[in-house]
């Protein structure tokens, strides 16, 4: 997958939906502030990632976290105002291919560059 010129390898894994359900994110905006905001998120809760697009402006990357880590998310991302913010509902039950962690952490850091 090409994030911002570079060719970042991607191994994909099964989405974990957490019990209770998980939540389905997408962040649009700047990669450094993407970058930014999910190396805080990282701090706060544990969070999958499903998808990214990051050839070019703005740059769009989808992240899933269990529905109960939800008041965390929402005290991490009040602080990066700059991003657009959608949120979905993901039910147990929901199949659902991503990436795994370490090609979430590559994601990262190559928005981060």
């Amino acid at each position: 997958m090409l994030i911002l010129g570079n060719e970042v390898q991607i191994d994909t894994a099964p989405v974990h939906i957490a019990p209770g359900g998980s939540i389905l994110c997408t962040l649009k905006g700047d990669a450094g502030d993407i970058a930014a905001m999910l190396r805080a998120l990282r701090e706060e809760i544990a969070f999958g990632m499903c998808d990214a697009d990051a050839q070019n402006a703005p740059v769009s990357v989808s992240v899933y976290f269990g529905a109960a880590d939800r008041p965390d998310f929402d005290n991490v991302i009040k602080n990066f105002d700059k991003l657009a913010v959608e949120l979905a509902d993901m039910p147990e039950g929901t199949a659902k291919t991503g990436f795994t962690m370490a090609a979430r952490n590559r994601v990262i850091d190559a928005l981060g560059k």
